[in-house]
């Protein structure tokens, strides 16, 4: 049998020996018995013959054993179990990832604002109408526009026409790119919405809020360096309330120093939200008719004709019109437009653009 002392000596005998033959211990354990005998008054009873049973340990020869029992044998978790609670570790990681992307993205809407105003900076620029009056020359910046095509400016049916009717009397027309004064482009030829200024009425005979499909094109002679893109139909019926908006251009009209240098124009970016969608009529309406986009975005005469975007850089609308009051100045008698406090304004949605521009995105 295979045996072993208390001083961990192990060694082999026919019969269980009284004392380790190596350090004279008395207290032997059996870890296999081969089926062989235990001496006399040591595996069994006291003064009997019988078989020491494995995992016995005895005090000392002639001595009953003392029964150690064996540690249970640990419980194996089975592999489901493992499978089980990896996959809900991912999916809680992957819930924990998501909430921080949606923290992160929109805590730097901002930032990409920014970026897109950056990366957009010299594909808006600032309409200016030149030519003789009353035999004195005059160079006059009106309003804003962006490059939407290889030669196509995006403006506002209210600049538009004017504009073609400045080329019809023989003036000239430019756009003076921002930031770079040194790209100027000749205007050949101004559009207008076909609906603009055509007289709407509501089932109620009221006239729409502001100009209704007041949207134009501006076809310039070279080809432009940069160009805005329009964002796509199925991100346009997501546009609604809440949902963060920005412009570039240049908003003019009684600011200081004019608010634009026509020699060497600096735009201006204002952040907001769009606040409604509506029809022209400010009335809840089906996408196809939701034509109007209200926003917060600070503007004045000037900023007309600016393109609204996305987080993305996409253009969804085309800055339009505001709410204004009128002051009177006691000492000359004249009226005033000021911005309203309300913050309200609004531009046409940019789809409206499909109707006049045959390269629009499909």
């Amino acid at each position: 049998m295979k045996y072993k002392c208390s001083n961990g000596h192990e060694n082999y005998a026919a019969a269980l020996p009284e004392r380790c033959p190596v350090c004279g211990s008395s207290l032997l354990r059996v870890l296999s018995d081969g089926g062989a005998a235990a001496r006399a008054g040591g595996a069994g009873a006291p003064g009997g013959g019988g078989f020491a049973p494995p995992g016995a340990v005895f005090q000392s020869a002639g001595a009953p054993p003392v029964m150690t029992p064996e540690a249970p044998a640990r419980r194996r978790r089975p592999l489901w179990w493992l499978a089980v609670c990896g996959a809900a570790a991912l999916a809680g990681l992957g819930v924990l990832g998501g909430l921080l992307y949606l923290v992160l993205w929109h805590k730097d809407t901002d930032g990409k604002m920014a970026a897109v105003a950056g990366k957009y900076e010299d594909a808006v620029g600032v309409v200016i109408l030149a030519g003789q009056r009353n035999g004195q020359a005059f160079s006059t910046p009106m309003a804003t526009a962006w490059a939407v095509g290889a030669r196509e400016f995006v403006s506002n049916g209210h600049v538009a026409k004017p504009v073609a009717e400045a080329l019809s009397n023989g003036w000239g027309a430019f756009i003076v790119l921002n930031k770079h004064p040194e790209r100027k482009f000749r205007v050949t030829e101004a559009r207008v919405h076909p609906r603009f200024n055509q007289r709407l009425v509501s089932i109620e005979g009221k006239e729409p809020a502001v100009p209704a499909y007041d949207i134009g094109l501006l076809r310039v002679d070279e080809p432009v360096p940069n160009r805005f893109r329009v964002a796509p139909d199925w991100k346009l019926r997501k546009v609604d309330s809440g949902c963060r908006v920005a412009y570039l251009g240049f908003p003019m009209e009684n600011m200081v120093g004019e608010g634009v240098d026509a020699r060497n124009p600096v735009a201006n970016m204002q952040s907001g939200i769009i606040t409604s969608t509506t029809d022209w009529w400010l009335a809840k309406a089906p996408f196809e008719k939701s034509l109007l986009l209200a926003h917060n975005l600070a503007a004045t005469g000037g900023a007309s004709g600016s393109p609204i975007f996305n987080a993305d850089g996409e253009v969804v609308g085309v800055l339009s019109a505001g709410n204004m009051t009128l002051q009177l100045n006691v000492e000359t008698g004249q009226l005033t437009r000021t911005p309203s406090a309300v913050l309200i304004n609004y531009a046409q949605r940019i789809d409206l653009l499909r109707d006049i521009y045959p390269d629009y995105p499909r």
